[in-house]
């Protein structure tokens, strides 16, 4: 058996300054506020150690994920 405090996992994920919500609550007949962002969208990287009680080593890198201008390869 594996103790479960000494596994580390490494985890990555990205997201898009420019990609709103489709959908929220607002009052009906109103549309809800979804605010993005305007002529500053960036698409971001967040890599992080997951450990059993907590997240380690928390990293943001600026770049498209898939290689390309500054992005990373996983």
């Amino acid at each position: 058996m594996v103790d479960p405090r000494r596994l580390v996992f490494i985890n990555g994920t990205w997201l898009k300054t420019n990609m709103p919500p489709l959908r929220g609550w607002g009052l009906r007949g109103q549309r809800p506020d979804a605010r993005v962002p305007h002529g500053h969208w960036k698409t971001l990287n967040f890599i992080a150690a997951l450990r059993h009680d907590r997240i380690d080593a928390p990293w943001v890198i600026n770049g498209p994920p898939g290689g390309g201008m500054g992005g990373m390869d996983f």
